[in-house]
């Protein structure tokens, strides 16, 4: 018979983890973009995060997404970053 916690976390840590990055993120480009250090973003990122990054943007910054790239480009290496953004350049 295995025990049980009397509590268990809501959610998995490494979840919490990444939620706080994205709303460090998010709270990044609201504080730029009012300051107007930016005309126009593009938001690359998994789709789970681009989700919650979209969401935790505030209105303003929402106004100046161009476009979306639902990718992890985390392990590209920066030679092959052009050839991911050469549809959005295009467009």
């Amino acid at each position: 018979m295995s025990a049980r916690h009397a509590m268990q976390p809501r959610e998995d840590l490494h979840r919490a983890d990444k939620r706080s990055f994205v709303q460090e993120v998010a709270a990044a480009l609201n504080e730029a973009n009012s300051r107007n250090e930016f005309d126009c973003l593009v938001l690359v990122a998994p789709a789970h995060a681009l989700s919650d990054l979209r969401h935790a943007l505030d209105s303003p910054t929402q106004h100046k997404i161009v476009a979306q790239l639902q990718k992890d480009l985390t392990k590209v290496p920066d030679a092959e970053l052009k050839e991911h953004f050469a549809a959005i350049n295009r467009a």
